[in-house]
């Protein structure tokens, strides 16, 4: 069992300290991490497996997007994505791209050094597969324009012939 004070010190001064991000412990015990780039979580899902890396990042959903579109999308993503899984949380309104993968030997927290190695890694993925993501959620929004305009085409003229 990891202890979650000890948890949260190791990847403090690994983000903070060792890479310059900011980082900040929040009240569920999960980690928010402010890089150039943005800002995701890490979580300790498991402080029984301290080994165990759960790293996530959170984006607005569009409101105006079918929720059967938004899973495929999320499922293709998903399948083309190193190690990132795209996760749509019903009634939320938010998409989460999650990595989960083992980072130490078994029963060890990760030392400063594995994690200062890793962590920079994560998060491009996490940003890859979330741009990834916006693109095809971009060009399907371009499809689906595309389709209305035929479609509302198609009924003004079968108005038109009867």
């Amino acid at each position: 069992m990891c202890n979650p004070i000890m948890w949260t010190t190791r990847y403090v001064e690994t983000a903070a300290g060792r890479l310059g991000w900011d980082a900040e412990a929040v009240s569920d015990g999960d980690l928010v991490v402010g890089t150039q780039v943005g800002r995701f979580a890490i979580a300790n899902p498991a402080p029984g497996d301290p080994e165990y890396l759960h790293a996530y990042s959170l984006w607005d959903l569009p409101n105006d997007v079918d929720r059967a579109e938004l899973l495929e999308i999320a499922t293709e993503v998903t399948m083309e994505a190193k190690g990132i899984a795209v996760i749509l949380p019903k009634g939320m309104t938010t998409v989460a791209f999650t990595y989960e993968g083992v980072v130490a030997g078994p029963d060890s927290l990760p030392t400063v050094d594995q994690l200062a190695a890793i962590l920079p890694r994560v998060q491009r993925m996490l940003w890859n597969a979330a741009r990834v993501w916006f693109k095809k959620l971009e060009e399907a929004d371009d499809t689906s324009v595309l389709a209305g305009i035929e479609a509302a085409t198609r009924a003004a003229l079968a108005d038109s012939d009867g």
